[in-house]
């Protein structure tokens, strides 16, 4: 039985695990050190550079021989979602022999739409839970989640204790998800929240959030995947390094869009003394789960002009929806569009970090190749509308069309410099011979010339640019191809921006 497709263990005493239920999961090894041993410090005489020194004696303790492992090869039983724990053979999956448990005590519950893990108290009162990794003891009374890398210590008794641990995600855990979805398709998609369920043994509040990886910088903060502690459903969590722009929160609580990243909730840690004048702010919002789109073009395969139409299609839709909305996003661009899926496309448009709650506005801000022209106008002079948003989709256009060419300058360039090269792509770009290019590429040039236009007047609204041949016409067999050969187009230099996500 290969561990890589582990799910979870459970380590204890002989008595406890080997019996007759639990065989399928057996797994017995020889014993095995660890460096988890104490140390029996004693008083030595012996002195080492004028003082008098401890002498350490190692004590060596082998883990337990006995382990159950469940992995991708086992389903639970009746068609439920969890793995039950406790002394009834008839209810429960594994078997402790003790009279100390209750006929179903413990469960290993399968979220799957978040494909995580929960403990899930079965006991009438609660479980005694020791977590090593998050190092955490609670009194579980109804779920806790079950992290990767975590050695959970159950305890039923004095005398009666067992470990519960998994690694890594099981290689073929996808799969094992959707195996699982289609034996009970009717599996409820959301998990009820019992706010107050854990209680820590000295007393002090737990996170209600577990962090899990970092997915980058965004406007004024770092962002975390993080997994909510009593249902294991997984979140983006925004932690502000500076005070947060209202703006943010409330502009996300307004907006309810398909391919607009979700508002969930907000929090407001006690305040770190090293922070200074501000709290510890936590915007929680959908998590996105895909690579960006400039990702997507530096790295994976290429794109196709029928999925360019796709994802500009979702896009614009989305902006169309802010703009009917009074809102402008001011940071599109390929990091702040996330590919939830690639077949089908489907997009999330996220970071609202610069997003500002009007039309008409005079402040600067964004990513600066993406600049529309007025932006970097004189002040006494300067008037922004929403139409910044379309200038930078037609960026993004241009991003689309060079495949894997990376649109990146110099750090020593200016925001003219910048606006300046754009223009010049566009003209290049308009200038290449493509040959049979199909009937798409030639549409989105042009598109993309009306985005770009200097006089914001001039150019297209979101809801203009959806009526578009580019978007209304049969793609020809041509347009299956990608988008264009990495060697047609010259690449550029580097240009810094901060990634989104």
């Amino acid at each position: 039985m290969s561990r890589d497709n582990v799910i979870f263990s459970i380590t204890g005493n002989l008595a406890l695990l080997k019996n007759k239920q639990n065989a399928k999961f057996l797994f017995e090894t020889e014993p095995e050190y660890h460096d988890d041993f104490q140390y029996d410090i004693q008083m030595s005489n012996e002195i080492s550079n004028g003082h008098i020194g401890l002498s350490r004696a190692k004590t060596w303790r082998p883990k337990p021989r006995t382990c159950l492992r469940v992995t991708t090869d086992h389903y639970p039983g009746e068609s439920r979602l969890e793995f039950i724990i406790g002394r009834n053979p008839e209810e429960c999956d594994i078997v402790i022999d003790s009279e100390d448990l209750c006929d179903k005590h413990l469960a290993i519950q399968i979220n799957l739409q978040h494909r995580t893990l929960l403990f899930k108290n079965l006991e009438p009162e609660f479980t005694p839970i020791s977590c090593a990794y998050l190092r955490e003891s609670m009194y579980l009374r109804h779920s806790q989640v079950f992290v990767n890398h975590e050695r959970a210590k159950i305890s039923i008794s004095d005398d009666i204790s067992f470990s519960i641990e998994r690694d890594d995600d099981p290689f073929d855990w996808v799969e094992y998800c959707n195996r699982l979805l289609a034996i009970q398709p009717a599996v409820p998609r959301k998990f009820k929240v019992h706010r107050q369920s854990i209680s820590s043994v000295s007393g002090k509040s737990l996170p209600m959030y577990y962090r899990k990886d970092s997915l980058g910088q965004g406007a004024s903060g770092i962002v975390y995947c993080v997994i909510e502690r009593h249902t294991g459903d997984v979140f983006a969590m925004k932690e502000f390094e500076t005070p947060m722009r209202p703006q943010e929160k409330n502009t996300l609580m307004s907006l309810h869009h398909d391919h607009i990243v979700r508002y969930v909730g907000f929090e407001e840690a006690v305040k770190p003394q090293h922070l200074g004048d501000f709290s510890c702010e936590k915007l929680i919002m959908e998590y996105a789960n895909g690579p960006n789109l400039d990702k997507v073009l530096n790295i994976m395969e290429p794109l196709t002009m029928d999925n360019a139409r796709n994802i500009l299609q979702q896009l614009l839709d989305a902006v169309a929806y802010l703009h009917s909305k009074k809102v402008t996003h001011r940071d599109i661009k390929p990091t702040n569009i996330v590919l939830v899926t690639r077949d089908p496309i489907y997009i999330k448009l996220v970071d609202f970090g610069f997003a500002a709650d009007k039309s008409i506005f005079k402040t600067s801000c964004g990513t600066r190749y993406f600049y529309a022209p007025e932006i970097f106008a004189d002040e006494d002079i300067r008037k922004c509308t929403n139409k910044v948003d379309i200038f930078s989709i037609g960026v993004v256009v241009l991003r689309l069309l060079g495949e894997r060419f990376g649109l990146m300058l110099r750090n020593s360039y200016t925001v003219k410099q910048c606006y300046d090269e754009v223009m010049r792509r566009l003209a290049e770009l308009n200038a290449v011979e493509f040959g049979a290019e199909g009937t798409l590429r030639p549409l989105l040039l042009a598109l993309a010339g009306q985005m770009l236009e200097e006089d914001p007047t001039r150019r297209p609204t979101a809801q203009e640019c959806l009526g578009h041949a580019f978007f209304t016409c049969s793609p020809e067999p041509q347009d299956l191809f990608a988008l264009v050969s990495p060697t047609t187009i010259p690449v550029f230099a580097n240009l810094p921006t901060h990634p989104a996500w």
